[in-house]
């Protein structure tokens, strides 16, 4: 799907958040997709009630019938066009390989 939207946090707590996208029903916001690393809460990352932000769709509603929404997906793209930056620029960089998050 890969649509972006800019959405508002309404609500926020241990599992992730409420965003208002201008849909029927808010979106939701999983704590896993709020940041490409590992998270006790989405506030870590900035988000407060009141915050705007864009984030990339990944499926148009989930059991409650909401939009499901990701930050970590664009981060992860903007991840990865950093590497390709770097290898046309011909630089070595050093990284340690973890296991998947």
């Amino acid at each position: 799907m890969e649509e972006q939207v800019k959405g508002v946090v309404i609500k926020s707590d241990m599992r992730g958040a409420l965003i208002d996208i201008g849909a029927k029903a808010p979106a939701y916001l999983p704590l896993y997709e709020a940041c490409i690393h590992p998270l006790k809460n989405v506030e870590e990352v900035g988000l407060f009630p009141g915050s705007k932000e864009e984030y990339m769709i990944l499926r148009e509603d989930d059991d409650n019938g909401r939009m499901i929404v990701s930050l970590r997906e664009l981060q992860k793209d903007i991840a990865w066009e950093r590497c390709r930056q770097l290898q046309m620029d011909n630089v070595t960089i050093r990284a340690k390989v973890t296991r998947p998050m």
